[in-house]
């Protein structure tokens, strides 16, 4: 690192050195300690959340979570210490992910449009003041209360259908969301066990350490920039007035001077 940023202008050599130190005591330490004791392959072993119970019996997680799965009416928390299942799906299931964030995305849109009719119709003798819950919401529940109440006029009841229409497609998306996270969360857990040695140290070199690694030397590099574009304001600043338009001013102020000293009747 020293010898690679030696001639870098723009980067501390000792600065990024340090950024990648921090980097191996934070992350890639850990990941070298299991690879060297179990060989590539155990790069892609998940173990179970250590937790632990208090004196209620309760069960207290220690760790976060990578994947939460379902055997049968247990749920089962793993984590994937060398390998994060963010990098198993960039390489392996993009297209998959890209269906996740569409769905998400159009249930995210559809809670939108709710908010706003409710906002819009929903306040103090708004057109849906009387679908709403007493949280202030608007439910399928609700609405669909309201409709078979009959009490509905002609706005209203053509605001009602809106909002069954907007609450009826955003549940089905919320579902088809719901299933495509299942869908790759699946695939994702089905994946690490296939994981071959040749993809292993792709994900583990390539995909995490060079990419981790290329991000905090990235952050180093963003945090010089930042420091000279703050240098070179405070010079403008300083300097942005040339010297013989400083001696022109302060020869264009004299001048005045001397004039309201001579109408005072003061000579040099």
């Amino acid at each position: 690192m020293l010898i690679r940023f030696d001639a870098a202008p723009l980067v501390d050599k000792y600065e990024a050195y340090q950024r990648l130190m921090a980097y191996w005591a934070a992350t890639m330490q850990d990941d070298v300690f299991i690879i060297a004791g179990g060989g590539w392959t155990a790069a892609k072993d998940l173990r179970e959340a250590r937790s632990e119970k208090s004196s209620d019996g309760k069960v207290k997680w220690l760790e976060e979570a990578d994947l939460t799965v379902k055997k049968g009416k247990q749920t089962v928390r793993l984590v994937a210490d060398v390998i994060p299942p963010a990098l198993i799906v960039a390489r392996f299931f993009a297209d998959m992910k890209d269906a996740l964030d569409t769905a998400q995305a159009k249930a995210e849109e559809l809670g939108r449009e709710i908010e706003e009719l409710t906002e819009e119709h929903g306040g103090e003798g708004g057109s849906l003041a009387e679908a709403l819950t007493e949280a202030g919401k608007l439910t399928a529940a609700s609405v669909k209360a309201r409709i078979k109440s009959g009490e509905a006029e002609a706005e209203e009841a053509k605001l009602l259908k809106k909002a069954e229409k907007l609450l009826k497609d955003e549940a089905a998306a919320k579902k088809a969301a719901k299933a495509a996270e299942e869908a790759l969360t699946e695939a994702t857990l089905k994946k690490y066990p296939e994981l071959t040695e040749g993809e292993i140290r792709a994900l583990v070199v390539d995909d995490k350490w060079l990419a981790d690694i290329t991000e905090v030397i990235e952050a180093e590099v963003e945090a010089r920039t930042e420091q000279l574009t703050a240098r070179v304001r405070v010079l403008t600043e300083r300097y942005g007035q040339t010297l013989p338009k400083l001696t022109d001013d302060i020869e264009c102020v004299a001048s005045k001077v001397n004039a309201h000293l001579l109408n005072m009747g003061f000579t040099a």
